[in-house]
């Protein structure tokens, strides 16, 4: 990648050795899972099939992404209610004072 990016041979050699280190050192010994992309590319999908959907074009849509009505309704419902819960404040009790009660 290093010599694909316009990196000369003998420094892509020397960086690509000293990343390798520094992740056996970091990490070494420890069991690490690499995702491969497919969740964000789902979530990139899922927030475009909620950004399209009007309540009415349901069908169009499972049609267009090649999935169940029930499946689109799913995304749906659960895209609505991350947004939901992103634009809500939380509201913390512990810091109230217990002389109020």
């Amino acid at each position: 990648m290093l010599i694909e990016n316009g990196i000369a041979a003998e420094n892509a050699d020397t960086i690509s050795r000293r990343i390798c280190s520094r992740m056996c050192n970091t990490w070494g010994g420890q069991q690490i899972y690499f995702p491969r992309g497919i969740q964000d590319e789902l979530s990139s999908r899922d927030q475009l099939i909620y950004a399209e959907f009007n309540g009415y074009n349901q069908a169009d849509l499972a049609m267009k992404h090649k999935m169940s009505i029930q499946w689109l309704y799913k995304i749906v419902d659960r895209v609505r209610s991350a947004d939901i819960a992103s634009r809500q404040s939380s509201i913390n009790f512990d810091d109230e004072d217990d002389d109020d009660q």
